[in-house]
């Protein structure tokens, strides 16, 4: 349908098969965990092309945090209002959270707010937050995606971590997860995990939480630069 975005298969033990697993605006913000190894990081990736391929600027709003300055530069020539957020850049990340901080007053003071839901992706969650530790703008990004994910606030947040800490309390706050493999069991069993060395080994093999499916992620054999090369403006179809 077009009203989603399909980010794999998931496993399906009861019919012996494997259905798509989907997610669409107002499906709720989602931590991303696993190494830089595991492929889990593959679903940011599925989840902006998806939304601009589906979805119109009147439909989402995207806010994208990516520390790669060439794919900050191909979503660029994209023919769509989008956000983009170069994290070493305080005052980025400072105009995204005063607009992601603007439509939370909004729709708290407006219930049935209409107009493009939110999305937020963060390609580093962990990178992100050390960057700014010591500094105002680190407590401050850690309030405003806390809230963002607080019910019905018409901002979806997914965000890629590394490492379970380092994602702050939106590892807790977040309502979906998605696991991959990381050399630190620990930390998949305190995500869900019962057997994280099932993980090991596949890039894309995850675990969705709270319903604790088995995943494979889409993965994409083309760079991601080249796939948002034939989305940019003046590009023939």
């Amino acid at each position: 349908p077009g009203d989603g975005v399909p980010l794999g298969l998931i496993d399906d033990p009861a019919a012996a098969n494997a259905r798509v697993m989907w997610w669409e605006p107002g499906g709720g913000s989602m931590l991303v965990f696993g190494s830089r190894r595991s492929g889990a990081d593959h679903a940011l990736t599925t989840l902006l092309l998806g939304l601009v391929d589906r979805f119109s600027d009147l439909d989402v709003r995207l806010v994208v945090v990516e520390a790669s300055a060439t794919l900050r530069q191909a979503i660029a020539g994209i023919d769509r209002s989008i956000r983009i957020v170069a994290p070493e850049q305080a005052d980025d990340v400072a105009d995204a959270l005063d607009e992601i901080d603007a439509e939370l007053l909004r729709r708290s003071s407006d219930i049935g707010a209409d107009g493009p839901r939110t999305v937020v992706l963060i390609d580093d969650l962990v990178h992100l937050r050390e960057r700014y530790t010591d500094q105002p703008l680190g407590p401050r990004i850690d309030d405003v995606l806390t809230r963002a994910t607080a019910g019905a606030t018409g901002i979806d947040v997914i965000a890629w971590a590394v490492e379970l800490d380092g994602a702050g309390p939106f590892a807790a706050s977040a309502t979906r997860r998605l696991v991959g493999a990381s050399s630190n069991h620990d930390e998949l069993r305190a995500l869900g995990v019962e057997r994280p060395a099932e993980l090991d080994g596949v890039s894309g093999r995850c675990r969705s939480f709270p319903d604790g499916g088995l995943v494979q992620l889409a993965t994409a054999a083309t760079p991601t630069e080249a796939l948002l090369a034939r989305r940019t403006i003046g590009d023939a179809p």
